[in-house]
């Protein structure tokens, strides 16, 4: 099963947006970039999963993007809307509409290091089962 994942350019508009709404500093950080998250998305779903599913992936996807920290601000608010976005495109329902403050406290909880990307996956995953 081919999983899609959103482009660099989707992202970063989607960043641009986030930005507008809810207020912060545009643009990446010196020495990273969307590019590189996204390249270590792809890199995993090769080499580290073995048949992921939608879920998964998604869960992954917040995670790089939270610990990858690619962008001046806004990559927790932007993490989860990937995430989310990664769910629509594979016709999968979004977890932010009935768990977003739940979840935003676990990716706070991983931005701390308090938790690590095993457990956060399987938290995410959990988290999205819940939904009806």
């Amino acid at each position: 099963m081919s999983i899609a994942l959103p482009t660099e350019q989707q992202i970063a508009d989607l960043h641009e947006h986030l930005l507008a709404r809810h207020g912060g500093l545009p643009g990446s950080r010196a020495g990273t970039s969307l590019g590189a998250v996204l390249g270590r998305i792809h890199m995993n779903l090769a080499y580290q999963f073995e048949g992921p599913t939608v879920q998964q992936v998604a869960a992954f996807a917040v995670y790089a993007f939270v610990v990858g920290h690619p962008l001046n601000d806004a990559n927790k608010r932007t993490a989860l809307t990937v995430g989310d976005l990664i769910l629509l495109m594979n016709d999968e329902r979004i977890i932010a509409a009935e768990h977003g403050i739940e979840l935003a406290d676990r990716i706070i909880e991983l931005a701390a290091g308090g938790i690590g990307q095993d457990r956060f996956i399987e938290m995410y995953v959990e988290l999205l089962q819940r939904v009806d």
